[in-house]
């Protein structure tokens, strides 16, 4: 008898059912053409550039941060993925910067923390219901829901902590305003509105990206400054050189009596005295 033909979109071949009931979900599935909006984007995008810096500063060995990257989950249904606004992950194996997904199992466990960032798109994507449920039984750490827009949660920023029977415990507010993950930094709403990420020991702030773009741009004119007043300091170091080598050569022929040279007047008034 020849083996089973494998079914493509599993990981086994064509055996009867496993009891396996997590969800399946093809998350961008027909919804290729739907973009985000400005809030969704400039949350998210703030989020994971202080999530990054939060890491990178603590040399916490080991942790990754990846944004909008397909995590593979399921069991059986090999191309079942879910799309992450931000996750937090401890791979197993080296994931250079070619990666453009992550497979729980192949490439690590699953994520420390997940962040979805809510817009008329995402609640489409069941981020409010069928996802949590999937996160649960995944074994997901942490989950944070932040509402850019106010539309879609009474509050704007949810933090749920994974219970032992699957299911999750909403975080109360931290001392100070803000959701603080144990990964050791805090989000905030500012009041502004937008969100901010910050180290939850220190309170130090990291920038959002249009403030590092500003930093970026001073640091760009501070540098230009420098060069432009290095090059005057050159040019008025060169013509001072050419001065002080021309009187040297003054007094040169001075002192050799060069009858080119006139010589340097008496004061007025010199001849009386004597």
């Amino acid at each position: 008898m020849s083996p089973p033909d494998a079914n493509p979109v599993t990981y086994l071949p064509d055996l009867p059912a496993l009891a396996v009931d997590m969800p399946v979900l093809f998350e961008d599935e027909g919804q290729e053409q739907m973009g985000e909006s400005f809030a969704h984007t400039q949350a998210a995008h703030t989020i994971y550039s202080g999530i990054q810096g939060h890491l990178a500063g603590k040399q916490q060995t080991g942790y990754r941060a990846f944004a909008d990257l397909d995590l593979y989950y399921h069991p059986t249904q090999r191309w079942a993925y879910l799309s992450p606004d931000v996750m937090v992950v401890r791979p197993t194996r080296n994931l250079d910067a070619s990666t453009s997904f992550y497979r729980i199992s192949a490439d690590g466990p699953a994520p420390l923390l997940v962040v979805e960032v809510l817009s008329r798109r995402s609640v489409q994507q069941q981020d409010l219901t069928l996802k949590p449920t999937i996160y649960a039984q995944l074994g997901v750490v942490e989950l944070l829901f932040v509402d850019p827009t106010g539309q879609f949660m009474p509050q704007r920023l949810v933090l749920k902590r994974l219970q032992r029977d699957e299911t999750w415990s909403d975080q109360p507010e931290a001392d100070g305003g803000g959701m603080r993950s144990l990964l050791g930094f805090t989000v905030m709403l500012e009041p502004d509105g937008q969100v901010r990420v910050l180290d939850t020991q220190t309170r130090r702030m990291y920038p959002r990206p249009e403030e590092m773009l500003a930093i970026a741009a001073a640091w760009s004119n501070a540098t230009e400054a420098i060069s432009v007043a290095n090059e005057a300091r050159r040019r008025a170091e060169e013509q001072l050189r050419q001065v002080e080598g021309r009187l040297r050569s003054a007094e040169d022929r001075l002192r050799s009596g060069d009858p080119t040279v006139a010589p340097t007047p008496a004061p007025a008034g010199a001849s009386e005295r004597k």
